[in-house]
């Protein structure tokens, strides 16, 4: 069947072609009963207007990008659905895209395909940072989650303020009795714009925990489950004494549960155990995992909203999300262990 036309929508409301123009576009020239006429008119038709009709004149292509990490972790579930739920309501879609290996080929796609604005949740290690700057001097709106050192004047920031959970989680597992606690990182000591070592290190240093100390690889890693292992079982190699460790992530984390297993060590009876991010899985492994939550949900339709401001009104906002520590069976007492 041949697809409806505005012409045939006009013919049918009895109006000029321009009118129908009007109507799909909220115009104030027309009446909401002449509006109501023509919306009628094409739903009984079957008609949708073009949105590449609609770009050619507004400027707008009414579509967003969400470029994450790695789209197979399951942090990056609950963002989605907040930030596409904000930008549902606001008749924008939303395009996924994973930028754990491609990340400068989205940049340069963004360009190239008139998307409104776009989320960038990339690791830097993971792209060049020419190509996120020739972003910002096209005029492209974007919010940034992480500390990039982009200026605050050219694109819209959310972090979580991993210092505070770090602090929450130091300070749980002092008051269990730890003093040797190690934080087994997934990203190098270089990649200076992960504050979750600065946290690390500052909080041992607030609480007088003069025994703690940071695993980190020379370069960076996945962050997932094979990555938590294999740290894990670095730290156990290398002789070090700990009562307790804080991973990058809870995938990480769940890594580190299986190595300690496999190596005879109880959790939390041997080792106490701490993940970032609150994953769905989290509550469900054994044992249930203590972690630094954050509600990833508010964080998407916040980062949804950030990017809204900047995309209407060149408004770059800034917001800082405070973690809590979510306390399960996998930290316990402190035992002394060699």
């Amino acid at each position: 069947m041949k697809r409806p036309t505005r012409t045939d929508v006009a013919k049918k409301a009895g109006v000029s072609v321009a009118t129908v123009s009007y109507a799909f576009s909220d115009s104030p020239k027309i009446s909401g009963q002449t509006r109501d006429q023509v919306r009628a008119a094409a739903l009984e038709l079957g008609y949708h207007p073009s949105q590449i009709a609609r770009s050619l004149s507004t400027r707008q292509s009414m579509q967003l990008s969400m470029i994450l990490n790695d789209i197979s972790n399951p942090v990056y579930s609950p963002m989605i659905a907040g930030f596409e739920s904000a930008a549902i309501m606001k008749g924008y879609l939303v395009n996924i895209c994973n930028g754990r290996d491609h990340a400068d080929k989205y940049f340069e796609s963004v360009l190239t395909h008139c998307i409104d604005g776009i989320l960038i949740e990339v690791l830097p290690y993971r792209f060049h940072i020419e190509k996120l700057l020739a972003l910002l001097e096209s005029g492209t709106k974007i919010v940034l989650f992480g500390n990039h050192g982009i200026q605050t004047d050219k694109a819209a920031c959310f972090e979580i303020d991993y210092p505070s959970g770090m602090a929450q989680a130091l300070g749980h597992l002092a008051a269990l009795g730890h003093r040797k606690i190690v934080y087994l990182s997934g990203l190098a000591e270089k990649e200076i714009y992960d504050r979750r070592i600065e946290g690390f290190r500052s909080a041992a240093r607030n609480l007088g925990l003069d025994e703690c100390s940071v695993l980190a690889p020379a370069e960076s890693l996945s962050t997932g489950i094979a990555d938590g292992k294999a740290m894990a079982r670095r730290l156990l190699e290398s002789g070090m004494d700990f009562t307790a460790v804080i991973c990058t992530n809870d995938l990480m984390a769940f890594g580190a549960l299986e190595a300690f297993g496999a190596a005879d060590i109880v959790v939390p009876g041997d080792v106490s155990v701490i993940g970032i991010d609150n994953i769905y899985l989290s509550s469900v492994v054994t044992p249930p995992l203590t972690t630094i939550g954050a509600d990833y949900f508010t964080i998407g339709r916040t980062a949804f909203e950030l990017l809204g401001e900047a995309m209407t009104g060149n408004h770059y906002g800034y917001l800082l999300h405070q973690p809590s520590l979510i306390v399960r069976a996998s930290t316990g007492p402190a035992r002394h262990r060699r």
